[in-house]
């Protein structure tokens, strides 16, 4: 699980030229607007990541409301949900992310340990989870049908890649290690799998639940789609449980932005659940031209990235750029060849066009 929110350490302050009543704050490799003098260098404070999702009517967030809160209402204007959203924003010529706030705040957090998860304590939830939510409410695209059960865990990790700004320590700890950089699509994550440990061995599911086949939903149509059933099936009679993850792109979904006519999906990873381990880059490329599964456009393998690139910076301005349909790209993710270690790097001007 994403920590969303979280006991972060101030590392360091820096003016903002032509701004008087505002600066940077630093943590990891965030940086986030604050007022001046509100925080001193080597303050904890809570930290509330890009994609946080607060509770509207906590009188606490109220000065975010103007700029931040997000409604979704039915035809009748009716609220179907609501929350203020901590996203990517710039003041003064400066990226923005996240936003710090003095602990004292929070009176309900008893431990003050530096980076311990908040999100469940403070009730903040995942703003790409709500808006899946409210718009397959809203009818605008059946995402998801009638809940099976919970996510697999057991089974097959979940999809959420960790952001390189959590993690600067690989800069000096990943120096040796060679990564596969795949592009990141703007769709929606779906795990497609067939255990033999199961009562009913084949699934499909969202990012947090397993899915039933209610006809409709957009899951179990891509399933059929590409026969997935069928082809895991397969595999586990020749003695190999396999898990499909995927990101599903077409009408309705995200916004569509590469404008596709079709649903259809993008695999990104493969997972062996005999042996919990993750198919090596090879091996899922040479599976996926097999079976004739659309993959994730590669950009580069067997790439020791950390010996070229030496900050964040030099990652973020690899990220830039369109995707071959000519819109801008979410982002790209790297995946270590021997599948221990990932992380994805998010282009901000994709962030900044957000609504």
């Amino acid at each position: 699980m994403r920590k969303l929110a979280s006991i972060r350490t101030i590392e360091s302050l820096s003016p903002i030229e032509g701004a008087d009543k505002i600066e940077l704050a630093h943590t990891g490799g965030w940086q986030c607007v604050v007022g001046k003098d509100q925080f001193k260098p080597g303050e904890a404070a809570v930290f509330f990541e890009i994609d946080s999702a607060l509770a509207p009517n906590d009188e606490r967030y109220a000065f975010l409301k103007p700029t931040c809160l997000k409604e979704w209402r039915n035809k009748d204007g009716q609220l179907v949900d609501s929350c203020i959203r901590i996203r990517t924003m710039r003041f003064r010529g400066q990226i923005s992310q996240g936003l710090f706030m003095p602990i004292h705040d929070f009176p309900e957090i008893v431990d003050r340990t530096e980076g311990i998860d908040l999100t469940e304590v403070l009730h903040v939830r995942h703003f790409d989870l709500i808006k899946e939510q409210a718009d397959t409410i809203l009818g605008k695209v059946k995402l998801a049908g009638d809940i099976y059960g919970s996510f697999p865990s057991a089974l097959v990790p979940k999809t959420d890649e960790e952001r390189l700004q959590n993690l600067m320590d690989y800069f000096e700890t990943r120096k040796d290690v060679a990564f596969e950089c795949t592009e990141k699509f703007d769709g929606c994550s779906v795990t497609f799998g067939y255990s033999t440990t199961l009562e009913d061995p084949f699934f499909v599911c969202g990012r947090n639940n397993r899915l039933k086949d209610t006809g409709e939903n957009l899951y179990w149509r891509m399933a059929r789609k590409y026969d997935l059933q069928h082809l895991l099936e397969q595999c586990s009679k020749m003695g190999t449980d396999l898990a499909i993850q995927a990101e599903i792109v077409g009408p309705g979904v995200n916004g569509n932005r590469d404008q596709y006519t079709e649903h259809e999906i993008r695999v990104f990873r493969i997972y062996d659940m005999q042996k919990q381990q993750w198919l090596t880059p090879e091996a899922r490329h040479a599976f996926c031209e097999r079976h004739k599964l659309p993959h994730v456009k590669i950009v580069r393998d067997n790439w020791e990235v950390f010996k070229e690139f030496t900050s964040l910076d030099d990652f973020l301005r690899f990220v830039e750029g369109k995707t071959d349909r000519g819109h801008e790209r979410e982002g790209m993710v790297w995946k270590s060849l021997n599948g221990r270690t990932s992380f994805k790097v998010i282009n901000n001007n994709y962030l900044l066009k957000e609504k």
